[in-house]
């Protein structure tokens, strides 16, 4: 009853049914292309490939940071509350939070933003949440909110106050950001600030409920309050309101890793879920190859405290004309979502639909072994879910509501290409951008605040989110009989806006149609001297140096084959492990094709 509620709300299946009739249509090609393209001339895949694949590994539980020192009476702390909320403008606010700087440690830091989030939120102004009232519109400015506060009169709502609370810290001398987010019922906005001294210091501010955890990467980011993050992503915005990265949650990285055409954040780290599906490629050696539809069943943790029970099921029309290969998937993922925080318990059913448009060229040969091609993508993704949530310590507190979430991304990229007589070169750059408030505060209503109310809006433009900049090397080992390769392979993403830049960079040998075996590295290549600019460590891949080891094993002449089959055709086993933070996390993938 739930998933068909679900399915009846899901924008992108309505909109006067059209899309729906483009979905069945896009069904009834793949139908065509089953029958009509079975038997076509020279195969470049096989017709069905059976997959799965297992997490390995347990999470650690992270530790709660000690926040006691937060009841703890310091007059120093109270001298800066009240001289800040005293303050008469946005000068006199600069000063008193420049002296605080040097007077002032982390922790103390945090007690004094706790403070005046706090008295912000007594003068909470709920007709700003309401689209229709003139309250809505436009930007409530740090100074206004203390003038509020002095005045004793309503203005602002989370957005406004998680970003003055950034604001305060950054003339504190600590580097923080806005995280905005989907929750049962709505969207929220909390503050993040890292300590400068101690970067694993990860903490989050929902007014003055102050927390935080040891835990790496975006699960640092999780919101254990009231209200608990339900969506697929995390918004991050700057001090001054503007976006700079969109970041998964760990249930969104989930989801994605479900859909296989659907790219999701380079060196997310993936949860313990067990995956079994079916791959059946359509249109092979036509004109429409690269077609193929598939269904996976999808189980297991998400981090330490969530897990997922989903289906999924999506397909792919490949269709090349000329030098344009166009790329069109439509996928789908429903299921449920259990999660229990030390605060809140919560359960959803949802339905997640993806959609990617992909517009790429065809390597083109421009002489001396050289190949150059372009690649372009649009990905839309929207999460609709009914959720259902209890305070742990009062399991009669009873919360219901709907979850939505919605994002677009936009893509560009090129690859260049060399092949030599015996050693090859590949070298790829793509940037993605993602639609989002220019300015969170000014977003007129607390839903479109994070989902953009599923359109475009006039206060919204498209934002860069990262550039990731492939390298693969490989040259014929000499004195080998076979052919054996080594190769070098380095992958680096950069970030804007202080965010830094991550790099993975493996070595290994391979021998195509039968084996690889790889070993590299994960790391961090910001290194800086001044605080301020310190890499987050909430940040995919982030956290300190990560050690990996991969091993792939392909089988020749499977024993259902009777003749010589192309290597495309040979079973695979590959594994894969990650040391992180005196841990192995490792996943095993197992590949049939026939």
């Amino acid at each position: 009853m739930r998933c068909t509620i679900l399915l009846e709300n899901c924008i992108l299946c309505k909109t006067n049914g059209k899309i729906l009739m483009n979905i069945r249509i896009f069904i009834g090609m793949f139908f065509l292309l089953f029958m009509s393209n079975l038997q076509a001339d020279g195969p470049k895949r096989p017709l069905v490939e059976f997959t799965a694949s297992a997490g390995m590994g347990n999470f650690t539980n992270p530790s709660k940071f000690d926040t006691s020192y937060l009841h703890v009476p310091s007059p120093i702390v109270d001298q800066y509350t009240e001289q800040l909320r005293q303050a008469q403008d946005l000068e006199e606010i600069q000063s008193i939070s420049s002296q605080a700087a040097g007077e002032l440690n982390f922790n103390q830091k945090v007690r004094v933003v706790a403070n005046l989030e706090k008295t912000y939120l007594a003068h909470y102004d709920r007709d700003r949440t309401d689209q229709e009232h003139p309250n809505s519109f436009g930007v409530v400015t740090l100074e206004q909110l203390h003038a509020c506060a002095q005045n004793n009169t309503k203005c602002g709502v989370c957005r406004d106050m998680a970003v003055g609370g950034a604001q305060i810290f950054k003339m504190m001398g600590v580097e923080s950001y806005v995280l905005a987010y989907a929750h049962t019922g709505g969207s929220h906005a909390t503050t993040v600030a890292q300590d400068p001294d101690n970067p694993k210091n990860v903490v989050k501010l929902n007014y003055d409920y102050v927390y935080g955890t040891d835990d790496e990467g975006t699960r640092a980011l999780v919101q254990d309050t009231v209200f608990p993050n339900m969506g697929f992503q995390y918004r991050m915005y700057d001090s001054d309101g503007r976006p700079v990265a969109n970041l998964p949650t760990s249930f969104g990285i989930a989801l994605d890793s479900t859909l296989p055409m659907i790219k999701g954040a380079p060196f997310a780290i993936s949860g313990n879920l067990k995956d079994g599906g079916v791959r059946i490629n359509l249109g092979r050696g036509s004109m429409l190859d690269g077609s193929f539809i598939h269904a996976n069943k999808v189980t297991g943790e998400t981090d330490h405290q969530s897990e997922i029970d989903s289906i999924s099921a999506g397909g792919n029309l490949g269709l090349r004309l000329g030098p344009i290969q166009s790329n069109t998937y439509i996928g789908v993922n429903t299921g449920s979502y259990q999660t229990q925080r030390s605060i809140k318990t919560a359960e959803m059913d949802y339905v997640y639909v993806a959609i990617r448009q992909e517009i790429n060229t065809v390597a083109r040969d421009v002489g001396h072994g050289i190949k150059i091609s372009m690649q372009s993508a649009v990905q839309a993704r929207q999460l609709d879910g009914e959720a259902f949530e209890h305070l742990n310590s009062n399991p009669h507190f009873i919360k219901e509501g709907s979850v939505r979430d919605f994002k677009v991304d936009m893509e560009a990229g090129a690859t260049v290409s060399w092949t030599g007589i015996n050693s090859s070169l590949n070298l790829t750059g793509h940037t993605i951008y993602f639609v989002a408030l220019d300015d969170i505060r000014d977003a007129q209503d607390a839903e479109s605040m994070h989902t953009s109310d599923y359109g475009w809006k006039k206060q919204e433009g498209l934002h860069h989110n990262y550039t990731m900049i492939k390298l693969n090397y490989d040259k014929k080992i000499p004195f080998t009989k076979e052919d054996v390769r080594g190769f070098i392979e380095s992958t680096i993403v950069m970030r804007t806006r202080g965010l830094g830049d991550r790099g993975r960079f493996d070595v290994g040998i391979k021998k195509h149609g039968q084996f690889s075996l790889y070993g590299g590295i994960d790391t961090p290549l910001n290194i800086y001297d001044s605080p301020e600019d310190e890499v987050p460590t909430w940040l995919p891949g982030a956290q300190e140096r990560t050690y990996r080891f991969g091993l792939r094993y392909e089988w020749e002449n499977a024993p259902w084959q009777q003749q010589q089959m192309p290597s495309s055709y040979n079973p695979q086993i590959s594994l894969n492990i990650e040391e992180r933070r005196d841990r192995y996390n490792g996943l095993v993938r197992l590949k049939l094709p026939f």
